[in-house]
């Protein structure tokens, strides 16, 4: 993991030293003059001094993305602190998770779409965590009560949401290692009760039809209320 980050620190130092970071940079504050107190690409990095300036930054970021490499590079770089903490948060002692996650936003950055409202980092973390559950919650292993803890990427998430969210993860993967769910359910419930996906999505994904991702999860849930998980 440690690798990767250095990797991606030294190619950012080159990037926004680069000419072509200069001209960007010019670009991007002459089409928005209210970006113009902006000495060099860094400062599109570290906004949290300027949390309503750096929302609006990352705004432009995202709209350049597609077409601007800088830009993209940029933005990966703006979020490659909270993309570290979800790809431990989720992942936990998986050495190749943090290159899946930065992979993942990358593409996701490159493809975002401008006219998406709410903030750029928690929209692109959001989809990253998502997808990144997917290809990973019939494998997903969780050591203990800290790392459980640390599950949601969500900073508006109250203590009692969390508490909830906790306990709900302790209890699908609980019921997975006692044969009590299987797999396919374990990732309908997790998707939609945790992810945040609605049943049409997740249905759609697994090439189902609504009513019968429906019938799976209650099925799924009802034994889940009526069989006990502790030892």
């Amino acid at each position: 993991m440690a690798w990767i980050v250095q990797s991606l620190n030294e190619e950012w130092a080159h990037v926004a030293s680069s000419p072509a970071a200069r001209r960007a940079l010019m670009r991007w504050t002459s089409r928005n003059p209210a970006l113009a107190t902006a000495h060099s690409v860094d400062d599109f990095v570290d906004t949290r001094s300027r949390p309503r300036w750096g929302d609006q930054a990352l705004r432009v970021l995202a709209a350049e993305a597609p077409d601007d490499e800088i830009a993209a590079r940029t933005l990966l770089q703006a979020l490659l602190g909270g993309l570290v903490r979800l790809a431990t948060q989720v992942a936990h002692d998986d050495p190749d998770a943090v290159g899946e996650v930065v992979s993942m936003a990358w593409n996701r950055i490159r493809t975002y779409p401008s006219q998406r409202c709410g903030p750029v980092a928690g929209n692109v973390l959001l989809d990253v965590r998502k997808e990144l559950l997917r290809t990973r919650v019939d494998g997903l292993a969780i050591p203990n009560d800290e790392a459980v803890s640390r599950c949601s990427v969500d900073p508006a998430q109250t203590p009692e949401e969390v508490v909830v969210e906790k306990a709900v993860i302790e209890e699908l993967f609980a019921a997975r290692d006692r044969g009590l769910v299987s797999g396919a359910a374990l990732a309908t419930i997790f998707r939609t009760r945790v992810g945040g996906e609605s049943l049409v999505e997740v249905a759609a994904d697994m090439d189902m039809s609504a009513d019968a991702m429906w019938r799976r999860r209650t099925r799924a849930e009802r034994r889940l209320r009526l069989l006990p998980l502790a030892s």
